[in-house]
């Protein structure tokens, strides 16, 4: 990902999450690797962390030690294996809730989301043909 792809990434995370609170964003050397951190509501944190020599970022929704990752070429990862009891259904629950938003949210970051074609038109609901056209993504 080149330095004008991340800065253009980083221009459109606050309008696919909608992020009600604090953005940092760490540069080494004013190079790459970028990574954004903003803080979403309830105390999830997203990161998203951009290489020059990988195309798509690193995505990463987390609470608690708990969240999902995307990862460049393998997809989308969650351990639940660490939690018992109580504390995996709550992390269970959480999942449940996040991972359509995740999904939809990695995919209109450019990410190679394998979705149906009912999944992105429904994705796209709320932007304009210009803004989806600028983020050359693949339907």
């Amino acid at each position: 990902m080149t330095e004008q792809e991340a800065e253009a990434l980083l221009n459109r995370i606050p309008r696919i999450w909608v992020p009600d609170a604090s953005l940092l964003i760490e540069r080494s050397g004013g190079r790459l690797p970028f990574r954004f951190i903003y803080t979403l509501y309830d105390n999830w944190e997203l990161t998203y962390i951009c290489y020059s020599d990988e195309p798509f970022p690193l995505v990463m929704v987390t609470k608690e030690s708990f969240g999902l990752l995307y990862l460049p070429y393998e997809g989308i990862e969650c351990d639940l294996d660490r939690f018992h009891g109580e504390k995996k259904i709550l992390m269970e629950s959480s999942l449940n809730l996040w991972l359509p938003l995740f999904r939809r949210n990695c995919w209109l970051s450019g990410c190679p989301i394998e979705a149906t074609a009912h999944e992105k038109a429904e994705w796209m609901q709320g932007f304009s043909r210009e803004e989806l056209e600028a983020w050359n993504l693949k339907f």
